[in-house]
């Protein structure tokens, strides 16, 4: 795709980029107006399917892959991207989620920024600066909520619509990361407390866009970090631990100043009808569509100028399994706060890390519509060869879905391989189909993609990791 000129602007302008936590892309339709200057992304893509690594490569073009940003620690150091902006321009966050406060390391390059986890300060505090900023002083303004992210919390009552009655059950609560005990009753409230949490969060998103669209100089850009998952009965549930399409599919609208060159507009929609937009890409675009040139590199691109390439969104802290021959699931929390998880969540939890001489790494590897997840687990060797390989097989019995094992000394892997067009709901793993089991997908459109994380090694690519592996599920296992 050719590179468009930039066209510069007469005065620098101003950027505002919101962040809606945990909304899926298919809770939102197009309800923003102004077709003519704010344009959706058909097919918008999560870099992580967590509010912490998602964040970190939104704000710095960088893949999860790269950063390995899934805990505080190690400093995150340096945003180029930032850096790379004009002198003179303010950076001011407003966020409403814990994982992302100051020491996160996502702050890092802004002059303010304010946590806050009350739900309507951020967007006041955004309303607030949007009227005062001045020509003389561009700004980057993020504004991050946390409204529907919270939908399983009793905070969340005050979201609901007039005239829907009080509810009758309890919020999920703690639950809400098994969905353990949970009746039909339980469900359907859910899903009612997240329809209306979305509601009211896009129509303070809307107010707040009517205070951009009046001043008219600011290139905004609304999106989410991951959504969230609403099928119990495949363990597809709440998010973080998996790499499922209702995690990493997320809404992306640009809304420009009246001022953008009508060229610019239409270049625009051609390049999001035609390409998925990645989660790195949005600043990158954004600035672009700004009139900004010189930007230092990341692994982000400008949708108008990039070309389609194979997308890894990844986890590394958490990873989702059964719930050991109990009704429900359960996720695995490597590292971390341990949040909503009960003494007994803590106490499974502490014995599985136990097992683990390394983090869990899941990724999906897409270049729609084809889809590839490889799930890898490495345990601790300390019960034998023989004891080793039964332990191996018993944890993969407990990943979700039906995932190909292949097992390569103390490594377990999980392949999965989707058609998104034909499965877009991904309830058919191919890889079961292929002659070669999982060495066919080195044959497929990702397959030259693929590669997996090995502690003291580094990429390591799947001719490699599948070298010598024993596949012990599938056709061949």
């Amino acid at each position: 795709m050719a590179t468009l000129p930039v066209v510069p602007m007469t005065t620098p302008p101003n950027f505002l980029l919101i962040i809606l936590d945990a909304l899926r892309g298919d809770a939102v339709g197009d309800p923003f107006g102004a077709p003519e200057r704010c344009l959706r992304a058909p097919t918008a893509v999560a870099a992580a399917p967590w509010t912490l690594p998602s964040c970190t490569s939104i704000i710095t073009g960088r893949r999860p892959v790269a950063h390995g940003h899934y805990w505080r620690e190690p400093a995150l150091g340096t945003n180029a991207l930032l850096e790379g902006l004009p002198s003179g321009y303010r950076k001011v966050g407003f966020v409403n989620n814990g994982a992302i406060g100051r020491g996160s390391g996502v702050e890092h390059g802004f002059d303010k920024w304010r946590l806050s986890l009350d739900h309507d300060e951020p967007i006041e505090r955004a309303l607030r600066l949007i009227g005062r900023v001045r020509s003389r002083r561009p700004h980057l303004i993020v504004l991050h909520s946390n409204i529907v992210h919270d939908y399983y919390l009793p905070s969340a009552d005050r979201f609901r619509r007039p005239g829907r009655p009080r509810p009758t059950v309890p919020a999920l609560g703690e639950r809400v990361v098994t969905w353990r005990d949970t009746t039909p009753a339980d469900r359907t409230a859910a899903l009612d407390a997240y329809g209306d949490c979305t509601t009211e969060l896009l129509t303070r998103v809307a107010t707040v866009l009517d205070a951009v669209r009046q001043r008219d100089d600011f290139v905004t850009v609304v999106t989410a970090d991951h959504g969230e998952g609403f099928d119990p009965d495949r363990g597809r549930i709440h998010h973080a631990g998996r790499v499922h399409q209702d995690l990493l599919d997320v809404p992306l609208f640009f809304d420009l100043p009246s001022t953008t060159p009508a060229d610019r507009v239409a270049a625009l929609a051609d390049a999001l009808a035609t390409r998925a937009v990645f989660g790195t890409d949005i600043l990158p675009t954004a600035f672009d569509l700004g009139g900004l040139g010189g930007m230092p590199p990341t692994d982000g691109v400008s949708v108008l100028s990039g070309d389609p390439r194979t997308l890894v969104s990844e986890d590394r802290r958490y990873l989702y399994v059964g719930n050991g021959g109990e009704p429900g699931r359960f996720r695995i929390n490597f590292q971390g706060r341990f949040k909503n998880m009960s003494a007994e969540d803590l106490d499974r939890n502490r014995r599985i890390a136990e097992q683990l001489a390394e983090p869990p790494a899941v990724r999906s590897f897409l270049l729609h519509p084809h889809k590839c997840i490889v799930t890898s687990v490495r345990l601790r060797s300390g019960s034998g060869a023989k004891g080793l390989r039964d332990d191996l097989v018993a944890f993969g019995a407990d990943l979700l879905g039906a995932p190909v094992l292949a097992i390569a000394g103390d490594r377990l892997l999980g392949l999965e391989y989707y058609d998104l067009a034909a499965d877009p709901l991904e309830t058919r793993n191919l890889v079961a189909a292929m002659a070669d089991g999982p060495r066919g997908i080195l044959g497929t459109p990702v397959g030259e993609s693929v590669s997996m994380p090995v502690a003291g090694v580094g990429e390591v690519g799947l001719v490699q990791l599948l070298e010598g592996c024993e596949i012990v599920s599938g056709p061949h296992g």
